[in-house]
């Protein structure tokens, strides 16, 4: 084998040996395109999920808004009626001899 030779069957080697490559090369990144879509698709499911759980988050924060707003008014109340109405039974009494003397004046009057 004259030079020449040699060097063209190293040539042809090295040809052959990057049409191998290339088409392993080529069958990995279809591969990791492969996989770059189903990543794609879950991810797009979780930002479906993640959305639905906001949409329902929403509606527990503003339930629980609208709670604490009744649970105020529901104690404002409690602490009005119990200083209203502080279980002063002789100053009930009073205020209720009080208005029979007011209702008996009112009807001698008439």
């Amino acid at each position: 084998m004259t030079d020449s030779d040699l060097t063209l069957k190293v040539l042809v080697e090295m040809r052959d040996e990057l049409r191998g490559f290339r088409t392993d090369f080529n069958q990995r990144v279809e591969r990791l395109e492969h996989h770059a879509v189903q990543t794609n698709q879950r991810l797009e499911r979780v930002e479906h999920h993640a959305a639905q759980t906001n949409l329902r988050l929403e509606v527990v924060e503003h339930t629980l808004v609208d709670f604490g707003a009744q649970v105020v008014i529901l104690g404002r109340h409690m602490k009005n009626s119990s200083t209203r109405h502080d279980h002063d039974v002789e100053r009930h009494d009073d205020e209720i001899a009080d208005l029979r003397t007011r209702v008996e004046k009112l009807e001698t009057k008439s």
